[in-house]
């Protein structure tokens, strides 16, 4: 975690999710440190907390519940990917428990209900032909870590449910406020209208459009076609610097059109949704001073 102190006091505090951190943290918080340490050892557990497709999205949701347990925080903020890889992090608490109620776990989980005995064991004689015919596939020792897995974080699991559900509704609860932030540019607008709608599904408090990095120019009643044939009389005439400038300002005009069509693209599809544009800074904002411009820009 990285904190930076404002000149006129206060904290900022940014943090980038470690996942197989949080993961292990969730681990040595729910179950006593013998079981821990076979969790640990466990190789699927460590392919699982490293790499594995969705256990971002889960870590992201249990680290947001920590963080607002905690009750230390003004205000938490969750930065996320585009859109669509947004959604991932809202449908974790599904997927999660179509997972624990899935078949197959459930087949994992017998043999370690039923007295903790090996996956091989011939709990039914159907299991035992399914568990040989998928130790062929898989590889035995494969499959012997994912049971050994599977049943080490048995008493976990509906724990792991509990508490996405949780912060599912905490994402729904009036005092949490999503901000969708596009660039006013086709692609990104429809990827933000996409997710405006995810939201309003799901009964999440949906609180503005942030139109980022949006221009404007200094003399708006100047149009471009008047710039144009102005520039040209100006390079006939020999005054190239004046009639550069104005090709510019055409140019900005052309631009500034163009992002006022596509930004009421979204207010056409979503009137209810407050839009706020941010206006593109000459420079990458990096620290406070940075962010208190565009604090300014958007509350003027």
């Amino acid at each position: 975690m990285k904190d930076t102190t404002a000149t006129n006091g206060g904290d900022l505090h940014a943090m980038m999710l470690d996942m197989k951190r949080t993961f292990d943290e969730v681990v040595l918080t729910h179950t006593d440190p013998r079981r821990a340490e076979e969790i640990f050892a466990n190789p699927f557990y460590q392919a699982m907390s490293s790499t594995f497709s969705g256990t971002q999205e889960y870590m992201a949701m249990e680290k947001l519940g920590q963080l607002r347990a905690r009750d230390e925080w003004d205000l938490i903020v969750v930065d996320t990917p585009p859109s669509r890889s947004a959604l991932d992090f809202l449908d974790a608490p599904a997927r999660l428990g179509r997972f624990l109620d899935g078949r197959m776990l459930r087949l994992f989980l017998a043999p370690a209900r039923a007295g903790g005995k090996s996956v091989f064991s011939m709990v039914t004689a159907s299991f035992g032909m399914f568990s040989r015919v998928l130790a062929k596939v898989i590889g035995g020792q494969l499959l012997s870590d994912l049971s050994g897995f599977v049943a080490a974080l048995d008493s976990m699991f509906g724990g792991f449910r509990e508490r996405a559900e949780q912060t599912y509704r905490i994402l729904q609860a009036p005092e949490t406020a999503f901000l969708v932030v596009a660039v006013p540019e086709p692609d990104a607008i429809r990827e933000a209208g996409y997710f405006a709608g995810r939201l309003a599904r799901e009964r999440m408090p949906l609180h503005g459009l942030i139109l980022n990095r949006v221009h404007a120019v200094a003399a708006p009643g100047l149009s471009a076609q008047e710039s144009l044939a102005a520039a040209e009389v100006l390079a006939a005439a020999g005054d190239r610097t004046t009639a550069d400038a104005l090709r510019v300002h055409a140019a900005l005009m052309r631009q500034v059109a163009r992002e006022t069509a596509v930004a009421a693209e979204f207010t056409r599809e979503h009137p209810g949704v407050p839009v706020a544009p941010v206006p593109a800074q000459p420079a990458d904002v990096h620290d406070l001073d940075g962010l208190r411009e565009i604090g300014t820009g958007l509350a003027s």
